[in-house]
């Protein structure tokens, strides 16, 4: 009869191979929960930024109404929105953007146009996104010449309804 001199080796064997197994597991686990809590920060920070992406388009209209409603009248308004917000995006409001003190205020005043500054912050789930905004806005003033000979202000015609000049991001 032959002595078989293995004595367990072979489970020896098999049990080291089953840790091995188990590290390489566990590893792509922790691999796959990091890839996972990854992507769904970057889908804050998106969310975040497109919020704030879309106060900065709703306030750039609503300078214009501004604008436009006081096209009569010579002297700009020096603030053409107020601050506010939280205002909810989306259907479950996971997003919102606000516009921060002091609103939408004038910042430089030419004879063909004038640029209006206002923060704007995003907000994600867990992010936030806040930038610093400029708008020019174009237009012409006109004049009439009354019976004295002096230039009487009639209105303003606006060129365009505003275009983003400076998008700074202070942080994310």
């Amino acid at each position: 009869m032959e002595k078989n001199d293995q004595e367990g080796y072979v489970l020896v064997f098999v049990m080291i191979l089953f840790f091995i197994m188990a590290v390489i597991c566990t590893a792509s686990l922790n691999t796959a929960f990091l890839e996972r809590k990854q992507s769904q920060y970057d889908f804050d920070v998106k969310q975040a930024e497109q919020a704030a992406e879309a106060g900065v388009a709703w306030t750039q209209e609503a300078i214009y109404a501004c604008l436009v409603a006081h096209r009569q009248e010579e002297a700009l308004p020096p603030t053409a929105v107020a601050s506010c917000g939280p205002v909810p995006l989306g259907p479950n409001g996971s997003a919102s953007y606000s516009v921060e003190e002091p609103g939408a205020v004038l910042e430089a005043e030419e004879e063909s146009s004038c640029i209006y500054k206002f923060i704007c912050l995003g907000k994600g789930m867990r992010s936030q996104y806040r930038t610093v905004i400029k708008c020019e806005f174009n237009y012409i003033n006109r004049y009439e010449i009354d019976r004295y000979g002096k230039k009487v202000f009639k209105g303003r015609q606006f060129e365009d309804s505003g275009e983003v000049v400076s998008f700074q991001v202070l942080y994310y």
